[in-house]
């Protein structure tokens, strides 16, 4: 699995909203501090055995991002692998789906989960695409996954943030925002290793972009066209761009599991608005 499930998942929700004629429940959330801890995320309401699945099934999930992994896929043997843990993440978190989620926040994961198992068929079955994904991988200089850790961490801190804080009515520009900021920092950091800085047909930072383009760039036409660059959301949500770049910047530790916290929270928003 690639690692820009990320950005699939974010943009997910934005094309959620987008088509949603809901209207999301008012909340009052001014403090990043606020939280409410994963126990108590729609506990009344979960089904039996959803609970235990949200406490110990997803802690796995920064694998298959290579969030704070020593080492990325030098082989085959060791894509087989990633593919193995992928395949059993996809499988928990479609049966999380179907047995836990109903309605508005049903739909939203089961998009998540095409664009993952998307991901998964090329990467996991195209010996092509494996091929240059090994060499890639080979070639990704220990400063560029420094980089791709701090890039992530600073992105869930903004996802967390939007989650918490984003009024209803400014929840989707500040998640459509993230994009082009979590493009701009993966694009300017991902650089190739010395030895391989004379192959002129390698370009690291395209890989990892045109890999994400592939799975959202229908949704970034359709639900982000006034916030599809960092210029338009400097313009049209300066006061959103400002507080996602503080929430990024600052020290806070999101709770595991690693993205799908703030993702959950966003989910109890969408339930309640049922």
């Amino acid at each position: 699995m690639l690692p820009q499930l990320y950005l699939i998942v974010s943009l997910s929700l934005v094309s959620v909203f987008c088509f949603s004629h809901q209207q999301l429940q008012a909340q009052s959330l001014n403090h990043l501090d606020d939280l409410t801890p994963l126990n108590r995320i729609r506990r009344s309401t979960l089904p039996p055995g959803c609970q235990q699945s949200l406490e110990t099934d997803f802690h796995g999930f920064k694998q298959i991002l290579y969030v704070d992994v020593k080492n990325l896929p030098r082989n085959q043997q060791e894509i087989d692998g990633l593919c193995s843990v992928s395949r059993s993440m996809y499988s928990k978190l479609r049966n999380y789906n179907r047995k836990c989620l109903k309605s508005l926040a049903r739909q939203l994961f089961s998009i998540m989960l095409r664009g993952m198992r998307k991901q998964m068929k090329s990467i996991c079955t195209d010996p092509v695409d494996q091929k240059k994904a090994i060499k890639i991988y080979g070639c990704t200089s220990e400063t560029s996954m420094r980089a791709w850790n701090e890039c992530f961490h600073s992105a869930n801190r903004q996802f967390m943030f939007a989650a918490v804080n984003s009024t209803d009515r400014q929840l989707f520009p500040d998640l459509c925002c993230m994009y082009p900021r979590i493009e701009k920092c993966v694009v300017t950091q991902m650089k190739p290793k010395t030895s391989c800085k004379s192959d002129s047909n390698l370009d690291i930072a395209g890989f990892y972009r045109a890999t994400v383009e592939i799975s959202i760039k229908d949704t970034l036409d359709l639900a982000c066209a006034n916030f599809a660059t960092e210029e338009q959301c400097n313009k049209v949500n300066p006061q959103g761009v400002k507080a996602l770049t503080e929430a990024g910047e600052s020290n806070y530790k999101v709770p595991e599991p690693f993205y799908l916290y703030p993702l959950l929270k966003v989910l109890g928003r969408l339930a309640d608005s049922r």
